[in-house]
């Protein structure tokens, strides 16, 4: 196994950048949470996907303007970081960044294993879910040029098959199903787009794979711009169909919702073409979200935050140690999904709250760096007044799942501060290491700088 001197190739294009970025954003959540959706908000959710997708589309501005100034397999964390610095803000971003990617796999692993009844009845959901993350685990393994051929396919694969939905449902539209179009109120449209929010998550992906592309500077805006207007048409379409014919409070109820809209629309065969595209997608998303917390990870361990043995590189270029940690915390993630009274709708808020959180920082960011990025002010202030108001509604709608954010950051703080007291030598480079690329200094030094912008650290970790 090689160290992490050596580089990530540079072996992807516009085509698999893209794929990446739909293959993330196209999973569990349109598949699975549309359901979840349809409950909370009624035939009016396709207002509830329209607002999100404005909401991405405004967090992919931010994208946009950091990820070609900052090429670098970090994402989310190299643009938080650049503009803030500091240990403590890296360690919570870091950390909650992989967390986010996890979380959000566990949602898709949910959603294949629910699909998978359509095929595999009897055996256990939890069984079929770890055997997927275990599947993938290894296709990451092989490579990123492997892992890209695995994804063009998944995903050109599943656009096929909600375009196939779309094409054989509109005819089959009830105008009855759309009344009353706001059975549980206006306010239900902001609370069902904060939870379907994960649905959108995935462009951010194309920046994480930037040292990976092969032009990031004019790859990534062109991919996320193109991710992002591909996913929301097809989200807005579906969600109009499948209330249109099938009633918001059937779809709510069921297992497999575009199943049962493809079902009602051509018959079996169509039920069975959603089953696998449900499968196909749930499956492609999750193969995207571990490959970017793989990445993210890699990063943390060139900078020092997270333990230096996560950005040691196989053969095959890839950070192996990163994937099979995060295939881990997946399974752990999925397990708990299992054992709550709705999964889907756990699955989804806690993987809204984790991006939520994340995006509302990536735009401080770029608001911090708007004379570098040149970026338009209105347009971040939006965006963050947008978050802000989407985080309060999700609090609202599902407190556990914040819950689980806030214990997940604490946890990852104490470790980083007993990790250092503790374990430095053997976790983390050292500034003597040819190939750190991180500010670096002795864990003294660091402990000062951050104690400077924190004074109040030095009495909560004496």
């Amino acid at each position: 196994m090689a160290e992490h001197s050596k580089a990530l190739a540079r072996r992807l294009g516009l085509f698999e950048a893209v794929t990446i970025g739909i293959g993330g954003m196209i999973g569990g959540a349109i598949f699975e949470a549309i359901g979840v959706v349809a409950g909370i908000v009624g035939p009016s959710m396709v207002f509830s996907f329209a607002f999100a997708a404005v909401v991405a589309a405004l967090t992919g501005y931010s994208y946009t303007k950091l990820g070609p100034m900052f090429p670098e397999s970090g994402g989310s964390f190299t643009y938080i970081y650049r503009a803030f610095r500091g240990r403590f803000l890296s360690v919570f971003v870091g950390y909650m960044l992989w967390f986010s990617y996890a979380a959000a796999s566990s949602l898709y692993a949910l959603g294949f294993a629910l699909y998978s009844h359509m095929f595999l009845g009897g055996i256990p959901d939890v069984l079929v879910a770890i055997s997927l993350v275990i599947a993938f685990m290894g296709v990451n393994m092989m490579g990123v040029r492997e892992m890209g051929v695995v994804q063009n396919l998944l995903v050109s694969t599943k656009v096929s098959v909600l375009v196939f939905l779309i094409g054989a449902a509109l005819g089959r539209i009830s105008s009855s199903n759309f009344e009353p179009m706001f059975p549980h109120g206006m306010f239900a449209v902001l609370l069902g787009s904060s939870v379907i929010f994960i649905g959108y998550e995935g462009f951010d992906i194309i920046g994480t794979s930037a040292e990976e592309l092969k032009d990031p500077k004019k790859t990534i805006p062109r991919a996320i711009y193109i991710s992002i207007a591909i996913v929301s048409t097809l989200y807005i379409l579906v969600s109009l169909v499948s209330v249109g014919v099938v009633r918001y409070d059937f779809l709510a109820k069921h297992g497999a919702p575009l199943a049962l809209v493809a079902e009602k629309s051509i018959g079996i065969t169509g039920a069975t073409i959603l089953g696998l595209g449900g499968l196909i997608s749930t499956a492609s998303a999750l193969n995207a979200a571990l490959y970017g917390a793989s990445r993210v990870a890699y990063n943390l361990s060139i900078h020092n935050i997270l333990p230096k043995h996560f950005s040691r590189l196989s053969a095959r270029s890839v950070p192996y140690v990163p994937i099979a940690i995060t295939s881990l915390i997946i399974a752990l993630l999925s397990s708990l999904s299992f054992s709550t009274p709705n999964g889907a709708k756990f699955a989804s808020a806690l993987s809204s709250a984790s991006f939520m959180l994340i995006f509302f920082l990536v735009t401080l960011s770029n608001y911090r760096l708007r004379t570098v990025t040149r970026a338009n002010t209105r347009l971040l202030q939006v965006t963050v007044a947008l978050f802000i108001l989407a985080m309060l509604l999700l609090l609202i709608e599902d407190p556990l799942s914040w819950t689980i954010v806030v214990g997940w950051v604490v946890l990852s703080l104490v470790a980083d501060v007993l990790f250092r007291k503790y374990a430095a030598r053997s976790f983390y480079y050292t500034p003597e290491d040819s190939g750190l690329r991180s500010e670096a200094g002795s864990v003294k030094e660091r402990r000062k700088k951050i104690v400077s912008r924190f004074p109040a650290i030095k009495y909560l970790f004496p």
